[in-house]
C-alpha cells in the first residue's frame, strides 16, 4: 500500500458522568492543562502535547485489556513520584520492570478508565 498523507496525532476521548471532577482529576492530579472547555459539554486537556478530550456521557471504560491509554514517557519513576505527591496514586502502586523490555506505571482515574504509563 502507498501511503500518501502523514498521519499527524491522535486524540483520545473518554465520556463521564461527571465532567467537572474529570477536569479536576486530569488536571489536579494528573498534571494535564485545560485545552479548551466548550458549552457543549465536552473539553480538553493537554499535556506535552498528548491531548485526551472529555465528554459528559455514560462512561464505558471496559476493554478487552482494560487499558485505554498507553503513554511514552521520558521518566517513569519521576513520574510515580509526581503522581504520589498529587494524590494520584497511593505508596502500593509500583513501577513494573517487564520481561520485554519497558517499565510500566498503571493508574486507573475515577471513571475506570485505565492509564498506562512506559518507559
Amino acid at each position: 500500500m502507498t501511503q500518501k498523507t502523514k498521519f499527524k496525532g491522535v486524540i483520545s476521548i473518554i465520556m463521564v458522568e461527571d465532567l467537572d471532577a474529570a477536569m479536576a482529576y486530569y488536571t489536579e492530579k494528573l498534571g494535564f492543562n485545560v485545552q479548551f472547555v466548550s458549552e457543549w459539554d465536552y473539553n480538553g486537556v493537554e499535556r506535552d502535547g498528548l491531548q485526551v478530550h472529555i465528554g459528559k456521557g455514560k462512561p464505558n471504560p471496559v476493554t478487552a485489556h482494560g487499558v485505554h491509554f498507553y503513554i511514552h514517557v521520558e521518566n517513569i519513576d519521576d513520574l510515580r513520584e509526581e503522581f504520589l505527591a498529587s494524590g494520584a496514586i497511593t505508596e502500593d502502586v509500583k513501577v513494573v520492570d517487564q520481561p520485554y523490555g519497558q517499565r510500566e506505571l498503571y493508574v486507573r482515574d475515577p471513571f475506570g478508565y485505565q492509564l498506562g504509563f512506559y518507559q
